[in-house]
């Protein structure tokens, strides 16, 4: 019952006992084999979360960096004059960081949702 609800402990002593009855072994016996099946079952788990990983650190990053592509007038005309081409707003429309975000927006509204 408490393997079944999840105690590790007990999960591990079902799994001896399992090779036990299978292999017709002692429970000293059984502990290697069991520590193999172990290591077995850690095998490939980096490579199975990668993708995870990825897309969590990945977007952390966009997150950052959208702040400065949104407020800062010198990165937002750096973005634009690189990558969107399109037309600047007025000076007086630039002037705080507010007002850069509201000329941001046309072109940074569709990524970031």
């Amino acid at each position: 019952q408490m393997a079944a609800n999840g105690d590790a402990d007990a999960r591990r002593e079902r799994l001896t006992r399992e090779v036990m009855a299978v292999d017709g072994i002692t429970w000293d016996a059984a502990q290697p084999r069991v520590d193999a099946i172990a290591a077995a079952t850690r095998e490939g788990v980096a490579l199975a979360v990668a993708p995870f990983r990825l897309v969590i650190y990945g977007s952390l990053v966009a997150g950052v960096v959208s702040f400065p592509l949104v407020f800062d007038v010198n990165t937002a005309m750096w973005f634009n004059d690189h990558f969107v081409t399109t037309d600047v707003a007025a000076p007086q429309d630039l002037e705080t960081f507010l007002e850069v975000g509201s000329w941001t927006w046309q072109w940074m509204e569709p990524p970031l949702g």
